[in-house]
């Protein structure tokens, strides 16, 4: 079985190099120096305990490398994946599976939705249908990766938390052949996998992590751990996870009883911060489109309004224009608010 991993960045690598010490065939694909210190040395997974595991996957940044995959992993960040879906053309068979492992709506979410926004075009993440018709949507298999990575230094990798694990699903729901051969994959790895029922479940329960505490702690530049005990800044995400849930509960996903729960880890002291805040501190573009817009393009498409998701899109949109974070190609602009009835 031959794996590669588009996106070889902190998580990527984590993964990749779980693959390459449980003896799986897989080629990491990178860039910089980060990618040039595993090519020359390998590359070392530093975990909660302490403990290391080293291994030497195979190291490229240029696709064209190597032959046809039966399994890309995409750990790129969502505004990064239409030029990563061109890159990864020559990986790409009639058989491949495809797990796309993006943050917030994924461009894949209206395939076989069955309802309101089947088959439509999601230009928050997808301008003009451009990735579904790079990639595939048939191909595709929904991933979530649970766990937080960062590179220590070139050709190291740090995962802090005690346990990982990977969730994928069909995007018509049910287990399939497809999400057995990802659990194939990930055997003799420290991560978990887990095949998901519903996937369109797991996206929302993510998304209303990433649209609340975390793009509060853009706006406030503080950790999660300083957001979870500030009242003030607790009610300003009380406020945003309502009106998503509005939006999910029309598409079937009612969060109700457990958004204040999924919000805050109470009294929670971590000093991590979210990746989108960590973006915005490095001066890199932020995933604002995929996280906040696509929810506001939803709400216009079924009709829910959605006034606190709008202004947060607003205020987080023109921070990031204001100190260069927002994706170059970042053309989406929110339609007309759907009225209150």
């Amino acid at each position: 079985m031959k794996i590669a991993i588009f996106g070889a960045g902190a998580v990527g690598s984590f993964y990749g190099g779980e693959l390459a010490a449980a003896g799986k065939n897989v080629t990491l694909i990178g860039r910089g120096a980060h990618l040039a210190a595993m090519a020359e040395n390998g590359l070392t997974i530093r975990l909660h305990d302490g403990t290391e595991h080293h291994s030497r996957p195979a190291c490229t940044d240029d696709p064209t490398a190597i032959d046809v995959q039966d399994i890309v992993i995409f750990v790129v960040k969502a505004h990064q994946l239409e030029e990563a879906a061109r890159q990864a053309q020559p990986l790409l068979g009639p058989d491949t599976v495809i797990v796309a492992a993006q943050n917030g709506i994924p461009w894949w979410y209206t395939y076989r939705e069955g309802g309101m926004l089947d088959g439509k075009i999601l230009t928050a993440v997808d301008p003009g249908g451009r990735i579904a018709k790079l990639l595939g949507p048939e191909r595709a298999l929904g991933g979530m990766i649970n766990g937080s990575c960062s590179i220590a230094e070139p050709g190291v990798v740090f995962h802090p938390p005690k346990s990982r694990q990977l969730t994928v699903g069909e995007p018509g729901g049910g287990n399939s052949n497809r999400c057995e051969m990802i659990a194939e994959a990930f055997s003799g790895t420290t991560t978990g996998i887990k095949i998901a029922e519903d996937m369109r479940e797991i996206v929302w329960q993510k998304l209303m992590s990433n649209i609340g505490g975390s793009m509060v702690c853009v706006l406030t530049r503080s950790p999660l751990g300083k957001l979870n005990r500030d009242p003030g800044c607790m009610a300003v995400v009380g406020e945003i996870l309502k009106d998503a849930n509005n939006v999910s509960a029309q598409l079937g996903y009612d969060f109700t009883e457990s958004n204040f729960d999924r919000a805050a880890v109470k009294q929670n002291p971590s000093p991590h911060k979210p990746s989108t805040l960590q973006d915005l501190e490095a001066g890199k573009p932020m995933e604002i489109n995929s996280i906040v817009g696509a929810v506001a393009e939803i709400s216009r498409i079924i009709g829910q309004p959605t006034p606190v998701i709008d202004a947060l899109y607003g205020v987080v949109r023109r921070l990031a224009e204001e100190t260069g974070c927002y994706p170059e190609n970042g053309a989406f602009q929110l339609a007309s608010p759907v009225s209150p009835h």
